[in-house]
């Protein structure tokens, strides 16, 4: 059996300004929209077409954004959830499940319409789909933070995509972008702790995860040469 965890700390009565903004932080930059940013962001980088960059972000608005969310919200209608952040980790392994099963769609959409880039995006949802299933199930014994795993991952990967060697490359992903990226890192951990839905263990644990594995996992793919770089 899992141990028990304390319970969370009661919400403030009246939301102070710093609380609202640790809420408006963790909505803004959600695990939700990062996916559908980085696509776009990536693609302009290795050279895609306009059409191609707005295919592939319009993808993952819908499967990586309005799907897994309207799940959530469809949970916290009928009360199987009490809001968006589903702080009960018990009931975190469905909607998981089932942003696996439209990431999966995704990814099928993507390697059947081929296109600039479509190695990389492939590689990137199979990140997706792998890191999640491992999150789901580090979920289910200890509520490691999904927000802080998502952002590192986000600028990892960016940084990644910037230092490889794309034939058509347009340099967008200079470093001062990357790194302004990676100071979102710190501003969503002190919001998900903050906003009293995880301890800075937990927060910190996620930012190790995204720090580390979708790098190691995109560079040995990568090394397998199947990128087509």
């Amino acid at each position: 059996m899992p141990a028990s965890q304390p319970p969370a700390s009661p919400l403030p009565l009246v939301p102070s300004l710093s609380y609202g903004l640790a809420l408006a932080v963790a909505y803004v930059i959600s695990p939700l929209i990062l996916p559908p940013i980085f696509f776009g962001l990536a693609l302009v980088h290795v050279g895609a077409t306009a059409s191609e960059v707005t295919r592939a972000v319009g993808l993952g608005v819908v499967f990586f954004a309005l799907v897994p969310l309207g799940y959530v919200v469809w949970m916290v209608r009928t009360g199987r959830a009490r809001s968006l952040d589903i702080r009960d980790r018990s009931r975190r392994t469905t909607p998981f499940l089932v942003g696996v099963a439209s990431y999966a769609v995704a990814l099928g959409i993507v390697a059947a319409l081929g296109g600039t880039g479509s190695a990389l995006l492939v590689a990137v949802i199979a990140c997706h789909i792998v890191n999640t299933l491992v999150l789901t199930t580090i979920t289910s014994r200890w509520k490691i933070s999904i927000h802080s795993a998502a952002i590192a991952g986000f600028v990892v990967m960016l940084a990644f995509v910037r230092q490889i060697e794309w034939p058509a490359s347009t340099g967008f992903l200079t470093p001062t972008l990357v790194l302004a990226c990676a100071l979102l890192i710190p501003l969503v951990m002190w919001a998900r702790v903050h906003a009293r839905v995880h301890s800075w263990a937990q927060v910190m644990a996620g930012m190790a995860f995204g720090l580390v594995v979708p790098y190691a996992e995109l560079y040995l793919v990568y090394t397998l040469g199947w990128l087509g770089v």
